[in-house]
C-alpha cells in the first residue's frame, strides 16, 4: 500500500503546533476550557476520525455553541465544514464534558488535501464569549483501487453488446499483488470472474485498466435480465492491504429481430441461364467467428435446394455489418434449377445460443428453356459439367452425354471389377473423369504425380467439394513439403479421429503453420468443405514455404471481381489467382463463397506449377 508518511522531523515540529492555544475570555472565567485532541492527524481514506474533547462552563451549555473546521494554509483562511457539539458525560463542579468529531471530508462529503487545519471553538452565553482552537493534520492513505466505472448502465448482451469496465489502481501489471474482478447477482453471488485485464495509461501515480465481459457465467451462459455488479478487489503482495470498490449496472434482454436487418436479392427475377447470379445481401450485428448462420435456399414446397456455406463481409452500415451471399443456380448436386418461386432463408444465432432470428425473402427464377447458356442440356434439365444427375448417378459430359459412376467396371453381366474388358475410360485417369471433361488434363497429371488419388472404389469425384484434411493433403504433395509422422495423439484437436489417414498431414500441417484449430473451441473441423478462398489461402501460404514454387504477394487494394471486396482479407490472393489465371470465371464473379470441387483443385495446382 502506498502512503505518504511524515518525516519524523515534521512530526516533531507539528506536535509542537498541536499545543492547545491560550483560551481568550471576556470574563475572568474561560468558558472553553482544556482542549485537546484524542490522536494527531486523521485520514479520509481509512475511516478514522480526530476528536477534539474539552469542557465547557456549566452556564454555557444553553449558550450557542459552534465548531468548524478552517482550511488554514490558503492565503485566506475557509471554511471546510461545521461540526456539531457533543455531550460525553454528566457536568461537575460547574463543569460540563463536550466533544466534536471531523472525519477528513469536506461539506460535500469528498477528502480534504493533505496539511494542517483548524479546528475552532466559539462560545456565546449572556453576553459573554469565548474562542479556542488547535490544529489537525490530515494525511492520506490512497486506497489502492479508484475510479470504478461501466461503460454502460444498462446493456443488451443478447443483441451483440459488451460491458467495458475501467478503474485506476496503485499496481502495474508486473507488480507482485493480487486481483480478482468478480460479477455478483443482485443477491451478492458469484456469477463470473473475469481474468484479463489490459493496461491503458498512467493517470499520476495510478494506471487506468480496462476489462470486458461477454455476459457470460461461469458456465458460459448468458445471463438473465437484472441488476448485477462488478466488484474490483486488491491486496497487496503481503496481504496485509486489501481495497474493494463495486458498481453497479443492470442487464436487459435484447431484440431478436435485430440479428437479421434489410434482406435483399438482386436480381429479382434472376435467369442463371443468361449468367446471372443472385446475390444475397442483408445487415447482421454478429461478424465474428462463432456465431451460427444458416443460408438456404428453398423451393416451393419448403424443401433446401442449396446451403450457402460461408458469406463475405462487404461493409458496415452503422452498428450493423453487411453480409453477400451468391447462388448460381445450381442445386446441391450440381443441377440447375427450373424457372418458378424460391425463397432465401436466413438463420443467425449469437454465440451463447439464446437468441435465434430467422428472415426469409421469395424472389423468382426465370429460366430461358431454349438453352442453356453456360450449362449443359440433358434430359431436358440444366446441368454443369461434372454434376451427378440424381435419377441415374452418372456424371454430366461436356458433349451433353451422361457417364457411368458407380458401377462395375466390365461390360459383362457380372457384379464384380475384373477386368473382363477394355472398355472403361482411364484416359484422364480415374473412370469417373470422361476424356471431354474440362479438367482432363489437369486431373490426369494430379494423378500421375501422387498428388490426387481415388476413393476406395478408384473414382476421382471431379464434382465433389473438397474438405480441409484433403486439401491440405494434395497442397503439401503438390509443393513436396516435409511430412512428419502422426504422433499418435489428436494434436489437441477433440474433432479428429486418432490414426485416421489425414493425422499426419494436419501435424505437418500443424508445424509447416498452414492449418490452425479454432481457438478455445479446440477443434479444426477436417471434414469441412472449402470454399474459393480458403483453398486460395492453403495454396499460396504452401507456396510461400518452398522456394522453387513461390511467387510474389503483391499488395492488392482494388476489387478484382464484382463479388470481391477491395481491402477485406482475402483480396490479396484473389487477385493473384486472377493474375495467375488459377480459376475459371464468368461475368466477372470469382463466386469466393462457393465450395472448391476436386477438379477445380487440380486445375488450379496444374495452374500453379505451369
Amino acid at each position: 500500500m502506498k502512503k505518504k508518511i511524515l518525516s519524523l522531523f515534521c512530526v516533531v515540529s507539528l506536535l509542537a503546533m498541536i499545543l492547545p492555544a491560550t483560551a481568550f475570555a471576556v470574563d475572568d472565567d474561560t468558558i472553553i476550557r482544556n482542549l485537546a485532541l484524542d490522536v494527531i492527524a486523521v485520514d479520509p481514506y481509512a475511516d478514522s476520525v480526530v476528536t477534539a474533547n474539552f469542557d465547557l462552563a456549566e452556564t454555557a451549555v444553553s449558550g450557542t455553541n459552534t465548531a468548524k473546521i478552517v482550511n488554514n494554509f490558503v492565503a485566506v483562511p475557509t471554511d471546510v465544514v461545521d461540526l456539531e457539539f457533543v455531550s460525553i458525560g454528566d457536568c461537575v463542579v460547574g463543569s460540563c464534558p463536550y466533544k466534536v468529531s471531523w472525519d477528513g471530508n469536506d461539506a460535500d462529503g469528498e477528502p480534504v488535501m493533505e496539511g494542517t487545519y483548524e479546528l475552532q471553538l466559539y462560545s456565546v452565553i449572556e453576553g459573554f464569549s469565548d474562542y479556542d482552537m488547535i490544529e489537525v493534520i490530515v494525511i492520506h492513505t490512497e486506497p489502492l483501487v479508484m475510479n470504478l466505472a461501466v461503460d454502460k448502465g444498462e446493456v443488451n448482451f443478447g443483441g451483440g453488446e459488451t460491458l467495458v469496465i475501467r478503474y485506476k489502481e496503485w499496481y502495474t501489471e508486473s507488480d507482485n499483488h493480487s486481483l480478482d474482478i468478480d460479477v455478483v447477482d443482485a443477491l451478492g453471488a458469484d456469477v463470473d470472474s473475469i481474468n484479463t485485464v489490459t493496461q491503458i495509461t498512467e493517470m499520476g501515480e495510478y494506471f487506468l485498466y480496462e476489462a470486458t465481459w461477454d455476459g457470460l457465467d461461469s458456465e458460459d451462459v448468458l445471463v438473465e435480465d437484472g441488476i448485477y455488479s462488478i466488484r474490483v478487489s486488491i491486496s497487496n503482495a503481503e496481504g496485509t492491504d486489501t481495497d474493494t470498490d463495486e458498481v453497479a449496472f443492470e442487464v436487459v434482454s435484447g431484440s431478436l429481430e435485430d440479428l437479421i436487418v434489410e434482406l435483399s436479392v438482386s436480381p429479382d427475377p434472376v435467369n442463371f441461364e443468361a449468367g446471372e447470379t443472385l446475390t444475397v445481401t442483408y445487415n447482421s450485428n454478429y461478424f465474428e467467428n462463432g456465431e451460427f448462420f444458416e443460408n438456404l435456399i428453398l423451393d416451393s414446397d419448403g424443401e433446401t435446394v442449396k446451403d450457402l456455406e460461408g458469406g463475405n463481409m462487404v461493409g458496415e452500415d452503422g452498428d450493423y455489418w453487411i453480409w453477400e451471399l451468391y447462388w448460381d443456380g445450381l442445386d446441391s448436386d450440381g443441377v440447375a434449377v427450373l424457372a418458378g418461386t424460391y425463397t432465401v432463408s436466413l438463420t443467425v444465432e449469437n454465440i451463447s445460443e439464446t437468441g435465434t432470428d430467422t428472415d426469409e425473402l421469395d424472389f423468382v427464377v426465370e429460366v430461358n428453356e431454349d438453352e442453356c447458356d453456360g450449362f449443359i442440356m440433358f434430359d431436358d434439365n440444366c446441368y454443369a459439367v461434372g454434376a451427378t444427375v440424381p435419377e441415374t448417378g452418372c456424371i454430366v459430359s461436356e458433349t451433353g452425354g451422361c457417364e457411368p459412376m458407380g458401377q462395375d467396371d466390365d461390360d459383362d453381366d457380372d457384379d464384380d471389377d475384373d477386368d473382363d474388358d477394355d472398355d472403361v475410360d482411364y484416359e484422364c485417369g480415374f473412370p469417373d473423369v470422361s476424356s471431354s471433361h474440362t479438367y482432363c488434363d489437369s486431373i490426369l497429371w494430379s494423378k500421375d504425380e501422387g498428388i490426387f488419388e481415388g476413393d476406395y472404389d478408384g473414382y476421382f469425384n471431379p464434382g465433389e467439394v473438397i474438405n480441409r484434411a484433403e486439401v491440405l493433403a494434395v497442397v503439401m504433395r503438390a509443393f513436396e513439403l516435409d511430412l512428419y509422422d502422426d504422433d499418435g495423439t489428436n494434436l489437441g484437436w477433440s474433432d479428429v479421429i486418432t490414426g485416421s489417414w489425414y493425422m499426419k498431414y494436419l501435424r505437418s500441417g500443424k508445424m509447416h503453420n498452414l492449418i490452425h484449430g479454432d481457438g478455445d473451441a479446440d477443434t479444426v473441423r477436417p471434414s469441412e468443405g472449402v470454399n474459393r478462398v480458403e483453398f486460395l489461402k492453403f495454396v499460396m501460404q504452401a507456396a510461400l514455404l518452398t522456394g522453387e514454387n513461390a511467387f510474389s504477394m503483391e499488395s492488392c487494394y482494388v476489387s478484382p471481381y464484382l463479388d470481391v471486396p477491395a481491402e477485406v482479407w482475402f483480396t490479396g490472393y484473389v487477385c493473384k489467382a486472377k493474375d495467375l489465371q488459377l480459376f475459371d470465371t464468368y461475368d466477372n464473379l470469382f463466386l469466393p463463397a462457393n465450395g472448391t470441387t476436386r477438379a477445380e483443385v487440380a486445375e488450379a495446382l496444374w495452374r500453379t506449377m505451369d
